[in-house]
């Protein structure tokens, strides 16, 4: 994160490495999976509240982005994301997580706990750097 951080231009401060933008209709969160991020921490409570204040008439596509991904085949990843995060994700009808960390890519159908589900979210490891 940080050789990136000091060439570009961030949308954040050095200290936080979580922030959300809307670009047209999609409304974007990126938080950090290398931070903590369990209910009760401050990611946590930003992210929840920033996915409350999301207009879905206004921005009716939400995806979030993470490095570490929450679901992925032939890797061993932190269930703590599923058991912090995938309840908000349907709580505020996340429409589709971005990961990266897995060099390749990879997506699934519709997920909720670790099951396909219509309205859950659509998972796709992209292979991206980044928190």
């Amino acid at each position: 994160g940080i050789p990136y951080e000091t060439r570009f231009q961030m949308p954040i401060s050095k200290s936080q490495h979580w922030y959300s933008y809307r670009y047209g209709p999609v409304h974007v969160v990126a938080f950090s999976t290398e931070h903590d991020f369990s209910v009760g921490s401050s990611q946590y409570k930003w992210m929840q509240e920033d996915l409350k204040q999301v207009d879905r008439k206004v921005t009716p596509w939400l995806i979030v982005a993470g490095h570490r991904p929450m679901y992925a085949v032939g890797g061993t990843f932190p269930s703590t994301l599923r058991v912090g995060l995938e309840k908000l994700f349907d709580q505020y009808k996340v429409d589709v997580a971005l990961w990266g960390h897995v060099h390749n890519y990879e997506r699934t159908c519709p997920m909720l706990n670790e099951k396909c589900k219509v309205g859950g979210t659509t998972h796709a490891v992209i292979g991206m750097g980044g928190f």
